[in-house]
């Protein structure tokens, strides 16, 4: 599924440094943080 939503600049600058340091994408990393925000919130 595509989904559009706005990014600030400032955190698009860091998770663009931050994807590149890590040699994955911006989209892995935000894809990431969802999935432990998910992992996180059926664990309690």
């Amino acid at each position: 599924m595509r989904v559009t939503f706005d990014i600030p600049d400032a955190i698009h600058a860091e998770l663009k440094r931050r994807a590149a340091a890590e040699g994955t994408t911006m989209r892995a990393l935000i894809l990431r943080a969802i999935d432990e925000i998910l992992r996180e919130s059926r664990e309690k």
